[in-house]
């Protein structure tokens, strides 16, 4: 597809009636509600949603979707989707916040640490970082049991994970959204 068409597609889930981004960005809950509505008027039940957010779900009046766990992401989900081939989008908070697109895991559930390998949106190209667990809330910059990563240098905890099993023709749709990262993000309150 051509950048323009990636661009259009941008432009439509950053806007009204689904992402709402603003000048600091989007919400968790209005990505994974701005894609499902996107894809659902586009490809209409074709996709396989699942997702995990430590936000609150505030996206007034649609009521969370019983596919939305409301729990810090883990890694064994991650690896799970990415094994199974879905699309997985992560959101990252702290040095750095915004939204990445996973194309691989690493894990070493002896040390619970391992390796990701992404598309970044602010730059448009693949990269790697390494990935924690905390178990207890003292080795990264998130709560305890919550995963963090070392991306661009910096430390920064995955507040929220949501993986769709695209249909090909909706495939535009992820191009689309990775360029939405751009934006930045905006914070909501977490889970204690």
């Amino acid at each position: 597809h051509d950048t323009p068409d990636l661009v259009a597609v941008a432009q439509t889930l950053a806007s009204p009636p689904y992402m709402n981004m603003g000048p600091g960005g989007t919400y968790a809950d209005n990505f994974i509600y701005g894609k499902w509505k996107y894809i659902e008027q586009n490809v209409p039940g074709k996709t396989i949603y699942k997702a995990q957010n430590s936000w609150d779900w505030t996206r007034p009046p649609v009521e969370q979707p019983d596919w939305v766990h409301q729990v810090f992401p883990s890694w064994d989900f991650l690896y799970r989707e990415i094994r199974d081939c879905e699309d997985v989008e992560i959101l990252i908070n702290n040095s750095s916040d915004h939204y990445l697109t996973l194309t691989s895991i690493f894990w070493d559930e002896t040390t619970n640490s391992g390796k990701i390998d992404y598309i970044d949106p602010w730059t448009g190209s693949y990269g790697m970082a390494d990935i924690f667990l905390d178990l207890d809330g003292t080795a990264g910059p998130g709560p305890a049991g919550s995963l963090y990563t070392n991306y661009a240098g910096g430390e920064s905890w995955v507040s929220m994970a949501v993986s769709e099993s695209v249909p090909i023709p909706a495939s535009l749709l992820l191009m689309g959204s990775g360029l939405l990262g751009l934006g930045g993000f905006r914070f909501r309150k977490k889970l204690s």
